[in-house]
């Protein structure tokens, strides 16, 4: 019989309690609270699990409503290709028609013609989608595995192809909005493959820093600003202004 006494006993009998981790044994009381149970949850089929923040692969959209977010994200990837098409398209129809659009009235310093009202256009948006077009940025909606074991996302530039059994997130910031903001993520695995997660608060809790939001706001306009003075200064190159 125990005569120690009871709440000593309890004690004992508890610290030396241990799970069974991957083929380990490990002191759940040497582990952050709930970090065992992340950690066997990681380590089995099931979804994967950030160290800190939980689970980190979500369940494949299903329904119509999956159906629809994953059309409308494809939809603007698409986008996104076509845009860096018809800029270059443009820029070379735009500099062959020359003696067409330079012999228009001019506004501005700039003539005053369908083919130079285009080009405007286009250089605006193309200058506008600059980060999202250069750089790997996807939505959420991709976040899940893959019946071979990764997760496959597509960007503007291509599918980024990563691990699903290493993947990690770590929010960056938060865009505001009207309603509802959007959170990018970094987002990679053990091969360093990476990508930005952009997420609607519309589907998942917002997260990450509203002031690094906003400066990311401040920056991608001046860069938009820089970038669309650049393309109109390549393209309309030799008019009677220059």
């Amino acid at each position: 019989m125990d005569r120690r006494w009871p709440v000593a006993s309890v004690v004992s009998r508890l610290g030396s309690q241990a799970v069974l981790v991957n083929g380990r044994d490990e002191d759940v009381f040497k582990q952050p609270d709930g970090h065992a149970a992340r950690r066997a949850a990681r380590d089995s089929d099931g979804p994967v699990y950030d160290e800190l923040d939980g689970p980190v692969l979500r369940p494949e959209p299903v329904g119509l409503s999956g159906l629809w977010r994953r059309r409308i994200a494809q939809g603007l990837v698409w986008v996104g290709r076509a845009v860096m098409v018809a800029w270059p398209l443009g820029f070379v129809v735009t500099r062959l028609t020359s003696g067409i659009w330079m012999s228009a009235s001019s506004e501005d310093g700039l003539p005053v013609h369908p083919i130079t009202d285009v080009m405007m256009g286009l250089s605006f948006i193309f200058a506008m989608g600059v980060p999202v077009f250069l750089l790997p940025v996807a939505s959420g909606v991709w976040l899940y595995p893959r019946g071979d074991g990764t997760v496959r996302v597509p960007t503007v530039l291509g599918t980024r192809v990563l691990e699903a059994d290493s993947v990690s997130t770590r929010p960056l910031f938060e865009l505001p909005g009207r309603g509802w903001g959007i959170t990018v993520t970094l987002v990679r695995d053990r091969t360093s493959r990476w990508f930005l997660m952009a997420d609607s608060g519309l589907w998942h809790d917002e997260e990450g820093s509203i002031v690094l939001g906003m400066l990311a706001i401040l920056a991608w306009s001046a860069v938009t600003v820089l970038v669309w003075a650049v393309l109109i200064e390549l393209t309309f190159l030799g008019t009677p202004s220059h």
